[in-house]
């Protein structure tokens, strides 16, 4: 057993851990505070904390307790706080596409979106940047990964995520 590793890791653990720490003081916006439950605060709280300390999450809940919302509001604060990141992606079943944009529209309307969807969708990935959130599906990435790939985003969010958890269908193997 390599001990430096061992003291590295440990303080790396440590000092991960006092940053999660950290995520207890977070404050959250009070025009957000009027929308959400407490536990969908706590929920924006544990994903800005993750963001200060530039690791990544799962938000797995029950249906219908919020995630999508969670994540608008993560975003919304992300982006008025930065307005120059790179854009977010949020992948998506192609039957939810209509309705993150409503979403989106509704709770953070400030924020600029623009679907990632139909036959000239490849047009609009020289003006990504101009945007902060790209709405697509999960068949439209698989087939243009290749250009996709290229292109830094700040957040990729996996809505419905079970779309690429077997290995073995064409959807996983596009990622």
């Amino acid at each position: 057993l390599n001990t430096n590793y061992v003291l590295k890791y440990n303080k790396e653990l440590e000092e991960l851990v006092s940053g999660y720490k950290k995520i207890e003081s977070i404050k959250i916006n009070p025009t957000i505070n009027k929308i959400l439950r407490p536990f969908q605060k706590e929920g924006v709280k544990w994903l800005l904390g993750l963001d200060s300390l530039t690791i990544n999450g799962i938000l797995a809940d029950d249906m219908g307790l919020g995630k999508t919302i969670q994540t608008i509001m993560l975003l919304k604060t992300l982006y008025k706080n930065n307005n120059s990141l790179p854009p977010t992606i949020i992948i998506m079943p192609k039957t939810l596409l209509f309705n993150w944009q409503n979403e989106l529209q509704k709770f953070s309307p400030e924020l600029k979106v623009i679907r990632y969807d139909g036959s000239k969708r490849k047009k609009l990935i020289p003006n990504f940047n101009e945007y902060n959130i790209i709405l697509s599906s999960y068949a439209s990435i698989r087939i243009d990964i290749k250009e996709l790939s290229k292109i830094q985003f700040n957040y990729t969010v996996l809505d419905e995520a079970q779309y690429i958890k077997n290995h073995t269908t064409n959807t996983f193997k596009g990622f």
